[in-house]
């Protein structure tokens, strides 16, 4: 998938507030419309009404007339747009509420009605790092990690909590696990972790990725070197990171196809991309489909894990 891209909130808040919206804006959907991926078509955005300032509006737009309805008025602001569940059912979005000092990111879960159905707060020390819907349209995996006002160093946890009960469930024996992608295809969450402690300063150290598989609650690791799946399972991608390259792999055999991309000349005047262009493509339509954009495999902001 290709970055992130951040956007500036500009809100005369502190310091603390604004960290919060600099590393809550990485979490979010970068699309500017959410569509469900298995009832009548449902587009959600966050907006400013008047289109300029924090967004803090949750609006829900008809696909066939354009009709407006707004679900939800934040108490601070949204601090990037909305990722739609699967079925269309719930909302999910990050946003920071308060003042300073108090000032707090946390996860909001709606349903479309305009009911909040669940709220995830930041615990003490422990702020929000990612967020996907995941298993099924009831359940949705959060990365938490230490906060930026934590001088100690607590790694990153995974947990999926259950929309309906608020029960959670943590999944263990991941070192530091960054960024979490679902995968339709197989009924997996896929976690890319950081290099563990033994392989840190190790030049081209592996970043690893594991499969939680949903149906059976098992933990592997994999040989892939992303978590972004073409709907079919045929094609994965890692993001450009850092001024790392942008890379795509055959998921059979985890070989490098990025070349593939070049459009091919058939005739002058004229390019015909080849099969793994055409699995990209179809991803990305997948992400405006719902499916939460990429987050940087970092500390929130895209930055390298430093502990």
């Amino acid at each position: 998938m290709a970055r992130t891209t951040e956007r500036s909130c500009h809100v005369p808040m502190g310091s603390r507030a604004a960290a919060l919206v600099s590393v809550l804006s990485a979490l979010g959907s970068a699309c500017e419309a959410s569509q469900a991926q298995q009832s009548a078509p449902v587009l959600v955005r966050a907006e400013n009404p008047i289109g300029v300032g924090p967004r803090d509006r949750v609006i829900v737009l008809d696909a066939p007339t354009g009709a407006r309805r707004e679900i939800y008025r934040s108490e601070g602001q949204i601090a990037d747009q909305v990722a739609v569940s699967p079925d269309g059912r719930y909302v999910a979005f990050a946003e920071v509420v308060g003042s300073e000092p108090a000032a707090e990111g946390r996860l909001t879960l709606l349903a479309l009605s305009g009911q909040v159905v669940r709220t995830i707060k930041s615990a003490e020390n422990r702020g929000l790092r990612n967020y996907v819907w995941c298993c099924d349209s009831d359940r949705i995996a959060v990365i938490t990690g230490s906060s930026r006002e934590d001088p100690a160093f607590r790694p990153e946890t995974l947990h999926i909590v259950d929309v309906r009960t608020g029960e959670e469930k943590n999944v263990e024996s991941i070192w530091r696990p960054l960024q979490a992608a679902w995968a339709a295809f197989d009924s997996s969450l896929y976690i890319k972790g950081a290099p563990p402690p033994e392989a840190r300063g190790k030049p081209g150290g592996p970043w690893p990725v594991y499969r939680y598989h949903a149906p059976s609650g098992r933990l592997s690791t994999t040989t892939h070197r992303g978590i972004f799946f073409s709907p079919d399972g045929s094609y994965y991608f890692d993001p450009s990171v850092e001024g790392a390259p942008f890379r795509l792999y055959r998921t059979i055999d985890d070989q490098d196809v990025t070349a593939t991309l070049t459009p091919r000349q058939t005739s002058p005047g004229t390019a015909q991309a080849g099969p793994a262009a055409r699995a990209t493509k179809t991803t990305g339509s997948e992400r405006a489909a719902g499916v939460p954009g990429p987050v940087e495999p970092g500390l929130g902001c895209g930055d390298r894990p430093d502990h």
